[in-house]
C-alpha cells in the first residue's frame, strides 16, 4: 500500500479526481447545483485500484460523509451501482497491489489518465482548479 504524496502519484491523485467530479452529479441523491467529491469504493490506500473509475463515486459533501460512516448506506450505494461481484472484484485486485515496481505504476497511471482527460474534455493542467 502507498499514499500519494509527490510526484506523479500525486498527480494520479489529483487528475483521478477530476475525472470523478466530472460526472456531474451525486451519485446517491441526484444533485447537480453542489460542490462534488471522489468517494473511493476500496478505500485509497490501495494502489492496485486507486484510480479505477469504476472504484469511485462522484458525491456531494452529505452523501460522502453519509456513506463512509453508514455501512448499511454503503452497502446500498455498492448494490445500486457496480454491484457486489465487481465489488469483490475490486477488492481482490486491491490485495494484489500493483504490478511491478510502484514508481512505473504511477507513470504508468499518469499517461492513462491524461489520455482519460483528453477523452472527457476535462482539464489536466497541473494547477488547474
Amino acid at each position: 500500500m502507498t499514499y500519494a504524496k509527490k510526484g506523479p502519484a500525486k498527480r494520479c491523485d489529483v487528475l483521478f479526481s477530476r475525472i470523478v467530479r466530472s460526472r456531474g452529479q451525486c451519485e446517491r441523491c441526484g444533485l447537480t447545483d453542489t460542490p462534488f467529491q471522489c468517494a473511493h469504493i476500496i478505500r485509497r490506500r490501495y494502489a492496485a485500484t486507486r484510480c479505477l473509475e469504476d472504484n469511485a463515486w462522484c458525491l456531494c459533501v452529505p452523501c460522502h460523509q453519509l456513506v463512509d460512516g453508514n455501512a448499511g448506506e454503503f452497502t446500498d450505494l455498492v448494490n445500486r451501482t457496480i454491484g457486489r461481484p465487481r465489488f469483490d472484484g475490486l477488492y481482490s485486485t486491491a490485495q494484489g497491489g500493483p504490478p511491478g515496481s510502484y514508481a512505473l505504476f504511477w507513470r504508468g497511471e499518469l499517461q492513462r489518465l491524461l489520455a482519460r482527460c483528453d477523452e472527457l474534455g476535462v482539464d489536466a493542467r497541473w494547477r488547474a482548479a
